[in-house]
């Protein structure tokens, strides 16, 4: 069991506002579950970026399985700025289904018509065009 496991559970049951008070022995939170951690954005950026990782850890046939998880993550991805959308790029590669695609392209457009220029711009900027790549990649290799 992962910490994330249990850290997210908690934080479902008591909100992101709880104290640092660890549950124990918890079940390892479904892919629905841990969707909606890195969708709240009431939760921490830190919580949600362990999810985006748990969920980046599911087999692929989990992954395959949970038909949303493509649209709803990339959905996440508008208005942030942060090492969030760095890992959710890197599940989306992982998961490696086109209909990305378009949802990164429009967050690429967002990143340049903000025009901001940071370090962590730079570092998404970076990710966003590795994405993009590898997607359209798979996308056109025959299977």
């Amino acid at each position: 069991m992962t910490n994330i496991n249990i850290l997210t559970s908690f934080l479902l049951v008591c909100g992101s506002n709880c104290c640092d008070v660890w549950a124990s022995d918890t079940k390892p939170l479904s892919l629905d579950e841990l969707i909606r951690i890195v969708e709240d954005p009431t939760v921490s950026v830190y919580s949600r970026i362990d999810a985006v990782r748990e969920i980046g850890y599911m087999n692929s046939t989990t992954l395959a399985n949970g038909s949303s998880v493509v649209p709803r993550l990339a959905k996440v991805l508008s208005g942030l700025y942060n090492a969030l959308p760095i890992e959710i790029l890197h599940v989306l590669v992982k998961i490696g289904d086109p209909q990305a695609i378009p949802a990164i392209e429009e967050y690429q457009k967002e990143i340049e018509r903000e025009g901001k220029r940071s370090y962590i711009h730079s570092k998404v900027e970076v990710a966003v065009e590795e994405s993009l790549y590898k997607l359209k990649k798979k996308k056109l290799t025959p299977r």
